[in-house]
């Protein structure tokens, strides 16, 4: 089995991470048959922590996590300046190998961009800066959805039954535009307006509205719609881009098959 770490800002980011690629992984084209007929068994990938026993590392931990270690600078790893995020996932990558004695395959960083495309080519040249230095010894993966994850979850939403079409019939007259297409154009965090009224394009309210705060309707968007309708409807909001990033932990399972 590959071993990654997942750093992440929450269970439901994680999840998300999770599903989609585990499902690449199994679809991928670059995976033989022998092997995907023993990813559970043998040769899939298990995802946890920097910690042994978590999960996942939640970004606003990985500071705090370093202190705990006490032999781990994370002060000075940024790029060019130290810019934020770029040297947060510095940071992270530096946490997870510095010294580390356990084998490690690699590391999937998932963060939102909150709105800010500026966050996005500031951790892309971050990851870009990792994979210079480490070549084909490790793998990294990069997932920014953009404003934030249920932007993604929104781009695989297809209505079951007469309800969730008529909601989305209706968002989509009220936003005058399709959010699973457009789901960028959403306006994270926020769901108040400072009178105290629903902000109409707020990602969350509409992920509400459509049902999706329920995990298991969220993950069906993500593991029944076809991959090239999900990257058809995230270019902009970096799904599309995450999935081709998967190709990396595709790759890590074929070099774990054949050692």
């Amino acid at each position: 089995m590959r071993e990654w770490v997942v750093i992440c800002e929450a269970a439901d980011d994680f999840r998300i991470a999770k599903v989609l690629a585990e499902r690449l992984v199994r679809e991928s084209e670059s995976i033989p048959d022998w092997i995907k007929g023993n990813l559970e068994e043998s040769y899939g990938v298990t995802w946890r922590g920097e910690k042994q026993g978590t999960q996942f590392t939640p970004w606003k931990t990985v500071a705090k996590r370093a202190e705990e270690l006490g032999s781990v600078r994370l002060n000075g790893y940024g790029l060019r300046g130290g810019k934020a995020p770029a040297s947060e996932v510095r940071k992270a990558y530096v946490l997870c190998t510095y010294k580390r004695k356990e084998p490690l395959d690699g590391i999937l960083f998932l963060r939102d961009t909150d709105g800010s495309r500026k966050r996005t080519q500031e951790a892309t040249e971050a990851i870009a800066a990792i994979r210079a230095e480490v070549g084909d010894r490790f793998h990294v993966c990069l997932g920014l959805p953009h404003p934030e994850s249920e932007a993604w979850i929104l781009n695989g939403f297809e209505p079951k039954g007469e309800t969730e079409g008529e909601v989305l019939e209706k968002l989509r007259h009220e936003l005058s535009f399709d959010p699973r297409i457009a789901s960028d154009h959403l306006r994270p965090k926020r769901q108040m307006d400072t009178s105290g009224a629903p902000i109409k394009n707020s990602s969350k309210n509409i992920f509400e509205a459509l049902g999706l705060d329920d995990s298991h309707r969220g993950e069906e968007c993500l593991r029944e719609t076809p991959i090239e309708t999900l990257k058809t409807r995230g270019g902009a909001s970096g799904l599309a881009s995450f999935i081709d990033e998967c190709d990396h932990v595709a790759r890590s399972v074929v070099a774990g098959a054949s050692t």
